[in-house]
């Protein structure tokens, strides 16, 4: 049996076409990713892994202790609106000499005691013709 040293070094030998190839062999599927250096890490873990043995199964049931602990959260964040933007915020924009306001509510924009449902019926209700309202209130970005 070859030292562990020298199997690592041949992996780092291998461009990503090989080292997607001893991935396939070492886990029996494809990798979820091509990148170089992630492959090498995988292929590295799992021939020491094979040689010396893995987590023991104590770590194991810990691991998967702390994993059942974790929230991820499930939806955007409520403070902010389908665009992105802060509800409750105020868009300022100069338009032809006048100071426009918006403001950005739950269900929608604000402009002058009426609301739109999106950016663009805010910009054309100010200045008459069509917009990209984004464009409008937020300028390029």
């Amino acid at each position: 049996m070859r030292p562990i040293t020298d199997e690592l070094a041949a992996l780092r030998d291998l461009d990503a076409h090989a080292l997607m190839v001893r991935y396939i062999e070492l886990h029996g599927r494809r990798p979820r990713s091509t990148h170089r250096e992630w492959l090498f890490r995988k292929c590295a873990w799992k021939v020491q892994e094979n040689r010396f043995g893995g987590l023991s199964v104590t770590a194991k049931a810990r691991l998967e202790a702390l994993v059942a602990e974790i929230e991820i959260p499930t939806a955007p964040p409520t403070n902010e609106n389908a665009d992105g933007i802060t509800i409750g915020s105020e868009l300022v924009r100069e338009w032809r000499g006048q100071t426009l306001r918006l403001a950005v509510r739950d269900e929608g924009y604000e402009f002058n005691g009426k609301v739109y449902r999106s950016l663009s019926g805010a910009a054309k209700a100010a200045t008459g013709s069509h917009w990209n309202g984004p464009m409008f209130w937020q300028g390029p970005r």
